[in-house]
């Protein structure tokens, strides 16, 4: 709308910088401007900081609920996982990466397995 273009937000919630995923979605990143993809358009948060309860609300409701051990270790459930985390946010797994706008979330066993991350995107 009005000629404005609108960048997918994801966010990379890692232990520390420069890890090797942030670098190769920083690629891609610059590949989407370059050629104007759309698959490639968004705009890279990363943080350092464990998601709030509130985000992690939402990364554990876009999750098969199954998988809720994927994003908090020892997790049987939503929210035996919510819980956990309130409890101790060092039970996060990480890295994860969170497409809000898509409602995607990459946990740390498929970022770490996956070796082309255009498959995330």
């Amino acid at each position: 709308m009005f000629g404005l273009t609108t960048k997918r937000i994801l966010t990379l919630f890692a232990r520390k910088r420069n890890t090797s995923v942030e670098e190769k979605l920083t690629e891609f990143m610059i590949l989407g401007e370059r050629t104007n993809s759309k698959q490639f358009r968004y705009q890279l948060q990363v943080e350092l900081d464990p998601p709030t309860q509130d985000q992690m609300s939402i990364m554990l409701n876009s999750m098969q609920k199954e998988q809720s051990h994927l994003l908090i270790s020892g997790a049987t459930s939503v929210q035996d996982a919510l819980n956990k985390y309130k409890n101790d946010f060092r039970t996060f797994r990480r890295p994860c990466l969170v497409d809000w706008d898509n409602g995607k979330i990459s946990p740390y066993s498929v970022l770490l397995q996956t070796r082309d991350l255009k498959e995330l995107l």
